[in-house]
């Protein structure tokens, strides 16, 4: 990795150096700040409950997201959770391989633990520093009969703006019977903001199903949603994806224009329409809608490539 990172660079700085363009300076300087201060990918992680008994299973949903928090394909190939004791020690660990999205996992507590605090920790193989990683404490009680957990049982791929979605969840005591005609809860939040909340009752079957419309706007983060009970029996969250429709790309060729037949170097910068930097992937295509290259922003908002322009071809 640090080899690579020193790769990337010197190669922005042999942009900087050579380039004429002040525009594309800039985003050399960006690009460079980037890599040299913020950790390439973060991991967000969130648990069924806050509480636990030993030898039960913890539940878990996470992503994998740019330094930005918003979601990004994964550039580890597995991730690791643990669970470390309020002193430090290692109680249990496990790894799982990533994906883009949403991940699901499991990792079981140990028998006779202490009732108290404990550190579950989450990190993939590019994040070294202690820092960088997920941490959530949760709460170890053998006493607690009362708890009650959640099952996903239809989840969005993404929350679109200004459309319906479905959500649905089974909730279930322990010992696996239905929490029936039970009355819940649920918030959504954009970051600190809350955008929705309700009020929900299973069935029969312990079934759920929630019909969810966020506001027509645009997200620079996946929402945080939160179902819980009155009496604390349920307190379970999870983190949903937002599929953004508008961006805005502009692009900014060495020396202002492109030259028919020179390869040049091109500048580019993508927003959304709220005015936030975006990571994306894209194709550069000819008049006729054949692909010239692909292009990505090597942070989000912000990416350099290179072109040669054809003399009476049109790009787009």
């Amino acid at each position: 990795m640090k080899a690579r990172l020193l790769a990337i660079c010197f190669f922005l700085f042999s942009l900087s150096a050579s380039s004429q363009s002040p525009l594309i300076n800039e985003i050399a300087q960006k690009l460079n700040d980037y890599y040299q201060f913020y950790p390439k990918e973060k991991i967000q992680l969130t648990t069924d409950k806050d509480v636990y008994a030993p030898e039960e299973i913890i539940w878990f949903s996470s992503m994998i997201t740019n330094s930005a928090g918003q979601l990004a394909k994964p550039e580890s190939l597995t991730y690791h959770v643990a669970l470390y004791s309020s002193n430090g020690v290692l109680i249990s660990s496990d790894t799982y391989q990533t994906k883009a999205g949403v991940m699901k996992g499991d990792l079981l507590i140990t028998n006779g633990l202490a009732e108290g605090k404990y550190a579950l920790v989450a990190y993939t193989d590019l994040i070294s520093k202690a820092n960088e990683a997920f941490c959530k404490l949760i709460s170890i009680n053998p006493r607690d009969k009362a708890a009650v957990r959640l099952i996903e049982t239809e989840r969005p791929l993404f929350l679109v703006p200004g459309r319906s979605v479905n959500y649905s969840f089974l909730v279930e005591e322990m010992d696996g019977s239905p929490f029936k005609k039970e009355k819940l809860e649920y918030e959504l939040f954009d970051g600190d903001k809350l955008i929705l909340d309700d009020k929900v009752k299973s069935d029969e079957s312990g079934k759920v199903s929630l019909e969810i419309k966020i506001p027509q706007k645009n997200y620079s983060s996946p929402l945080n949603m939160k179902i819980f009970s009155k009496r604390n029996e349920l307190n379970y969250s999870t983190m949903l994806p937002v599929k953004n429709q508008k961006m805005d790309v502009q692009f900014f060729p060495e020396g202002g224009t492109l030259i028919a037949g020179t390869q040049q170097k091109i500048g580019f910068t993508v927003f959304d329409e709220m005015g936030n930097p975006q990571p994306v992937t894209g194709d550069i295509l000819d008049q006729d809608g054949n692909k010239v290259q692909t292009i990505k922003t090597l942070l989000p908002g912000y990416g350099i490539s290179s072109i040669t322009a054809e003399k009476g071809i049109s790009t787009v």
